[in-house]
């Protein structure tokens, strides 16, 4: 069973409930391919040019020798789940295989059709819209601006991800879709409409159990997991206006620090307000999304017929929730110049400056973690500064914590 995804379509959710759940599928026939929750990196394995794949180098694997090492690990490994004896189902889940190409297709057949006496394979296709507006999070993330959205997606020029970094929100079903109808036919291949308003109880993951193994989460005794990453629409155009200023690598990598330290606090903003691109050419993204729709219409026999209808701009951005991340982010800043000022006047006491107790007294009183307090406390005790280490110890008590 390999779920190709495609992007955007619930697929981090129906991989956390496979992975998590691996072990209970396994006692029932089924196994999960279980080297990672994501399958992202079997991309790399049968892709046209692996080494271009950039999640490999945002890992850190920045040398092509590296970066060679991990594909033939995950070749390795697949390999051994292939063969391993007394196969029942097996299970694959990688959207980044939609954008193999015909030629990276044909490469992942030939892996796996020796090993298996039938291959069903199952792609969602959401509708354009809804699919650009959750696509353009998703790039502007990885360090798109609305400017490259518009010209890589109206210009037909980019999709897949073997590149520098994404910036289409085409949702080029034909691309990605087609070369499974054409490398394991059209029997072998269900096209589903990703559609929550159809969906059983509401959720993907409960359609694509159904629909892959004949049972819901109840009857298989697995526990659905939702992996939400859509983000407030605020803190979308704050990170795009970022992108401006601190754009990708060459190498597709993120700068260190936005990477670390940016991206996960903007991600726990609570999504207050829906993204919505704003000053996109909806028309002529009807345009060219236009062939995908009729064709993605025609080889499921009319059961999907998607059309563009533009939304509505988006109105004021809602600033409650961005207020709380920037706040999150001056208490932060706030309590690293504390910590700082605490440290030079410690050093400052051993090495018998006489300003040292008093400057680090006022340090002392800009700390506002407990469990920091607490610890100076213990090592101004241990040097014998007994007074120092009542003060910390008091401040501690005060600011909460046990």
């Amino acid at each position: 069973m390999l779920h190709v995804g495609t992007m955007k379509t619930a697929s981090s959710s129906i991989q956390a409930t496979l992975f998590a759940g691996r072990e209970r599928l396994a006692a029932q026939g089924i196994r999960y391919f279980a080297r990672a929750a994501n399958h992202s990196d079997l991309y790399a394995v049968f892709a046209d040019e692996p080494d271009r794949y950039p999640p490999l180098a945002r890992r850190g694997l920045l040398s092509p020798e590296a970066r060679a090492a991990e594909i033939r690990a995950w070749q390795a490994d697949l390999a051994r789940f292939l063969a391993a004896p007394g196969q029942g189902i097996l299970l694959i889940s990688d959207e980044n295989l939609a954008d193999l190409g015909p030629a990276g297709v044909a490469r992942l057949r030939a892996a796996i059709a020796p090993h298996v006496d039938r291959v069903r394979v199952i792609a969602y296709a959401r509708p354009p819209v809804a699919f650009a507006q959750s696509m353009a999070q998703q790039v502007i993330k990885e360090g798109a601006t609305f400017a490259d959205i518009a010209r890589a997606t109206l210009t037909g020029s980019d999709h897949g991800p073997a590149r520098p970094f994404r910036a289409s929100v085409h949702p080029a079903y034909r691309a990605r879709i087609g070369p499974y109808l054409e490398v394991f036919g059209p029997d072998s291949v269900e096209i589903r409409p990703f559609d929550p308003h159809r969906f059983p109880e509401g959720d993907a993951v409960e359609d694509f159990l159904i629909a892959a193994l004949g049972r819901g989460a109840a009857a298989l005794g697995l526990e659905r997991h939702r992996v939400n990453e859509s983000l407030d629409h605020a803190a979308v155009l704050l990170l795009e206006a970022l992108n401006h200023l601190q754009p990708p690598q060459p190498d597709g990598r993120l700068h260190s620090a936005r990477a670390a330290n940016l991206l996960p606090r903007i991600k726990g903003v609570p999504a207050a307000q829906p993204f919505r691109l704003p000053g996109f050419d909806w028309d002529g993204f009807a345009r060219v999304v236009a062939p995908d729709c009729d064709w993605l219409a025609e080889v499921t026999g009319g059961a999907i017929r998607f059309r563009v209808e533009p939304p509505a701009e988006p109105g004021p951005p809602d600033l409650s929730s961005l207020a709380l991340f920037v706040n999150a982010l001056a208490a932060e800043s706030a309590a690293g110049r504390a910590q700082g000022a605490v440290l030079r006047a410690f050093m400052g006491l051993r090495l018998g400056r006489a300003d040292a107790p008093a400057r680090l007294s006022r340090a002392l009183d800009a700390v506002q973690d407990a469990q920091l307090l607490r610890v100076i406390a213990r090592a101004l005790r241990a040097d014998g500064a007994a007074e120092l280490a009542a003060h910390a110890a008091r401040l501690g008590e005060a600011r909460g914590g046990d």
